[in-house]
């Protein structure tokens, strides 16, 4: 039994693996901030982030994760932040051609306008942040997004 279900993993493996390279992809979680917000959080851009994050040691007691996201010397081959939100919006585009991404659900300050420059391929999604004030039913009172309500709110 075992030897049957062996050579049937292998018999289907490569079809598994190879059944979606090529295929369009949706990306349901793209975001689209600006890079200035990040820097008071952390630091001034480019700023270095660790992947994966098990890469950061965990903070001593009295240490707070921003001490350690601060750090200049990330524990890792730390990917870089873009240093301005043009650059930013090129190399994210780069990555969903890369990727075969062929549209993003996209929230954020910056969705609007990668809505314009990349029409059909951003679909603007609700953004919101309770720390901020904000809460859903407002920005749809106000018209600011552009979203279809779920068939148990209308």
């Amino acid at each position: 039994m075992k030897a049957l279900i062996c050579s049937l993993i292998v018999a289907f493996l490569p079809l598994m693996v190879f059944s979606q390279n090529g295929q369009p992809i949706i990306d349901m979680h793209l975001h689209a901030h600006r890079v200035a917000d990040f820097s008071g959080l952390v630091s001034p851009p480019p700023i270095p982030h660790c992947i994966p994050m098990t890469a950061y040691q965990i903070p001593e007691p009295g240490v707070s994760w921003r001490e350690i996201f601060q750090n200049p010397d990330p524990p890792c081959d730390a990917i870089w932040s873009p240093m301005n939100d043009e650059e930013l919006l090129t190399r994210t585009f780069e990555l969903l051609d890369k990727h075969n991404i062929v549209k993003a659900v996209t929230s954020g300050p910056l969705t609007g306008r990668w809505t314009e420059q990349f029409q059909g391929r951003i679909i603007p999604a609700l953004h919101y942040s309770p720390v901020h004030g904000h809460h859903p039913w407002i920005l749809f009172a106000h018209g600011s997004q552009k979203v279809n309500l779920p068939f148990w709110v209308k």
